[in-house]
């Protein structure tokens, strides 16, 4: 079982009471199946190791009641998710910059995630190439650790950007994205 740090699912559980009211994130918890509403039946921690196959069907079950016609839904709980890890679960001083960003890429991954790697490959300046390995992954959770990135690596005042370049899902042997720090707005 793949466990991931509960600073994703509060990022998550956040997006959601915000896009759609406490009610919405009510209504997905109501909709779990009873073994998988205990991780949200009690106040989460941000340290606290959660199961990821409950941060996926939280989201998978939110965009289903809530926004199912929504193709973004995925990508903006993500950012979201990362924005929250980056200001709320300390890890401002691990991404703070490009450069420290790529030097701690394994560490990163580390607390989030009990399984897989990523590894942060400096492409050009201002760019690199981020390579998860050996996760499992989902098209929802593609989709969402895209953009976790972009809300993880980068502020209000130099957003960052990420595209997917490869996909375990389609084969390849790791999931890839080319991550962007745009230049810090004045």
């Amino acid at each position: 079982m793949v466990l991931v740090r509960g600073i994703a699912f509060i990022g998550a559980m956040q997006f959601v009471k915000d896009e759609f009211g406490a009610e919405g994130h009510d209504r997905v918890v109501e909709a779990l199946p009873e073994a998988n509403r205990a991780t949200f039946s009690v106040p989460l921690r941000d340290s606290v190791w959660k199961p990821v196959e409950d941060l996926a069907l939280y989201a998978g079950t939110a965009r289903r009641l809530l926004a199912p016609d929504d193709p973004t839904f995925y990508e903006r709980l993500g950012f979201r998710a990362g924005r929250v890890e980056r200001e709320q679960g300390g890890f401002h001083p691990m991404v703070v910059d490009a450069p420290t960003a790529i030097r701690l890429a394994g560490m990163i991954w580390r607390s989030l995630y009990d399984a897989g790697r990523m590894e942060m490959i400096p492409d050009r300046a201002s760019q690199a190439l981020v390579r998860i390995h050996d996760f499992p992954t989902s098209p929802a959770l593609c989709q969402a650790n895209g953009a976790a990135l972009s809300g993880l690596l980068g502020s209000e005042g130099s957003p960052v950007t990420s595209e997917k370049t490869a996909c375990a899902l389609e084969g390849a042997p790791f999931c890839e994205w080319r991550v962007t720090w745009e230049s810090p707005t004045a």
